[in-house]
């Protein structure tokens, strides 16, 4: 696919370059998270790829063929993903010496380059070799779940009425009190601890056990909580990516995030068949434009970032800033044959001229991830450690899925196979299960309760989000678009 200002075939003559007949050294939690790269790097004319992986994955390996692959288990298998990405982090900040033993044997003069493929900061070099894909530590300490207020005030962008208030009881208590408008309220943790995700330091509370919980968690585990009234809504996400001459928005990605057991939140993937309203698409994008814009003028950001939201009654309203290569943009290009989002995400962090313009790729990756839909559904689990991959043909059954019988046409499969958390389960439909509009949330709900019934993991219960994008015409919450922060308010 071609537009104006935008082709795939010239971007790939433009990154090319950059590994050509060069070794290149792949960092990736999981091996099979590296199999298109690998493919890529090949295409490019890059020499056999060395890839550096804590477990095989879900999925195919590159073969031997193709790279070398060399798994080094973390010291700890870490219980959540919060603690997989900083047990990670302090990995690469403290490589191994059988892991430098082996970049070393791999590259003895030190020519290669390093392509990081999780979320890592880092400096421009590692091992003495060149680093693409590491984020400036300037661009991560904005990824605290406390700071991402400033950033859309200086932005000029609504938000939710919210309070930032240490870790301890009282100020924890007062400021639900304040803020809670009938549904409870949602604390979210700092980052002390460093990057946390999957909404681990995440709770709903609506209880007085409920709060005992979540101050056991945050003071044990933060210095500040932010605290905001719940969002009741479809959790949606837009992401822009910031380029030297601007800013390219993309399209509302519908999250995953389904309401689970003990005040929690689940992460299950997101999807581009679900559509919001066009209002709140067109709201969602000038948000996105408006902090991108913010970020490139204050701290020098290049690359993809995204806003985490609630599509509610009073329209989108953001909950956090994600300043990295969030997973929505990997749905999103899935929808432009070989378009090599990750690497070009390399190179703008790197300051590598990929010949594009904001406003090129915006316009090609917009109207395809509009003409085509995608959705990647897996979720993570600690309790269970398979040691091989199954895949299960299923079918929709009363709103739960189960192994299809040879007689039935499955809608998709559900596999299981190994990762460095555990195991990872992910959920494939066929190409008629889906159709625009659909909402992916209800399969996420369905795929995990099969996850805990044929494989012994422990999701528990959950459920969706509403959609309560229409309740005003019903005598709803009222909806609202004036700009600052946003009050719940309803009819009386």
């Amino acid at each position: 696919m071609s537009e104006p200002g935008f082709d795939v075939a010239a971007l790939d003559g433009r990154l090319a370059p950059v590994v050509r007949g060069r070794r290149v050294i792949v960092m990736s939690a999981v091996a099979a998270g590296a199999t298109e790269s690998v493919d890529q790097l090949l295409r490019y004319g890059a020499q056999r790829p060395l890839v550096l992986g804590h477990a095989s994955g879900l999925g195919a390996v590159p073969s031997t063929q193709d790279a070398e692959v060399i798994l080094h288990p973390l010291a700890e298998c870490p219980a959540t993903m919060s603690a997989e990405l900083q047990a990670h982090n302090a990995f690469v900040a403290d490589l191994p010496s059988s892991v430098v033993d082996a970049v070393q044997a791999y590259d003895p003069d030190c020519s290669a380059v390093w392509w990081l493929m999780s979320i890592v900061d880092v400096a421009e070099t590692l091992l003495g070799r060149q680093v693409l894909g590491g984020r400036r530590p300037s661009w991560g300490t904005l990824e605290d779940k406390t700071l991402g207020d400033a950033v859309f005030d200086a932005a000029g962008i609504r938000r939710p009425t919210t309070l930032v208030v240490p870790a301890e009881t009282s100020a924890l208590r007062a400021a639900a009190r304040d803020l809670d408008s009938g549904a409870g309220t949602v604390w979210s943790g700092d980052a002390r601890e460093g990057v946390n995700g999957g909404g681990e330091f995440v709770r709903w509370v609506r209880t007085t056990g409920a709060a005992v919980r979540a101050i056991e968690l945050f003071e044990a585990h933060c210095d500040r909580v932010r605290v905001a009234p719940f969002l009741d809504g479809i959790p949606c996400s837009i992401h822009g990516i910031v380029l030297p001459d601007g800013v390219a928005v993309l399209r509302p990605v519908e999250l995953l995030v389904l309401r689970g057991e003990d005040d929690r939140f689940v992460y299950a993937g997101m999807s581009t068949w679900w559509d919001s309203p066009a209002q709140d698409r067109d709201d969602m994008r000038t948000a996105a434009r408006a902090v991108g814009e913010h970020l490139a003028r204050t701290v020098g950001f290049r690359g993809g970032f995204s806003l985490d939201g609630v599509l509610t009654a009073e329209g989108w309203l953001p909950t956090e800033l994600n300043p990295r290569f969030a997973g929505g943009l990997t749905t999103i290009a899935r929808a432009l044959d070989g378009f090599p989002l990750q690497f070009l995400q390399a190179a703008l962090v790197a300051g590598i001229d990929t010949g594009l313009t904001a406003s090129g790729l915006e316009t090609g990756l917009l109207a395809a991830a509009d003409e085509r839909r995608n959705m990647v559904m897996h979720s993570l689990s600690s309790t269970s450690r398979p040691e091989q991959e199954c895949t299960e043909n299923v079918v929709l059954h009363d709103g739960s899925l189960r192994r299809a019988r040879r007689v039935e046409s499955p809608i998709g499969t559900i596999e299981l196979g190994p990762a460095a958390i555990g195991a990872m389960v992910r959920f494939k439909p066929d190409g008629a299960t889906m159709t625009v509009g659909d909402r992916a949330a209800p399969y996420a709900c369905a795929m995990l309760a099969f996850a805990d019934r044929e494989y012994g993991t422990t999701f528990g219960a959950c459920s969706p989000a509403p959609d309560v994008s229409g309740a005003s015409a019903a005598g709803g919450p009222v909806r609202r678009r004036s700009g600052g922060h946003v009050r719940t308010a309803r009819r009386p």
